[in-house]
């Protein structure tokens, strides 16, 4: 068989345009209404500031293990502006990679948003959480 034989009959690659700060950015804001409502539910049924801020961290960790590994491959406000978070070849990412990719994001907001700021210095737009977890955001395609 020759070579060109074998290539056309490889199925299309799907084209995917990495997502760039402000599209991720105005995501994390649309999620961000669900974090007050957590918020707001910790805040009135948690006896102490620490219980609260326990059971907050915890429902976003959730929030977002739960929605990235759900066929969306989208938290609500990353579905919202038409993003999925895929492993680097385009498919779905396991659930350990899901797992390290929330955990890497509040290092990244503990560490002076530094490892967000990488998406503005990277040609593929990927922050810091990303190229450990082996991740990428990327527009949905819609074919």
């Amino acid at each position: 068989m020759k070579l060109e034989q074998f290539y056309q009959q490889l199925p299309p690659l799907k084209a995917m345009t990495n997502a760039g700060f402000w599209p991720r950015m105005m995501a994390y804001n649309i999620d961000f209404l669900f974090y007050l409502v957590f918020a707001m539910t910790c805040r009135l049924t948690m006896p102490s500031p620490i219980s609260t801020y326990i059971a907050l961290a915890t429902s976003i960790f959730l929030f977002e293990v739960i929605f990235l590994s759900s066929k969306w491959k989208a938290t609500p406000g990353r579905r919202y502006m038409r993003l999925q978070v895929l492993s680097q070849d385009g498919d779905r990412l396991s659930i350990v990679k899901i797992v390290l990719r929330t955990l890497l994001k509040a290092v990244s907001l503990l560490g002076l948003f530094v490892g967000f700021m990488m998406i503005f210095i990277r040609k593929d737009s990927r922050a810091f959480h990303d190229i450990i977890s082996g991740s990428r955001t990327v527009f949905r395609n819609e074919t």
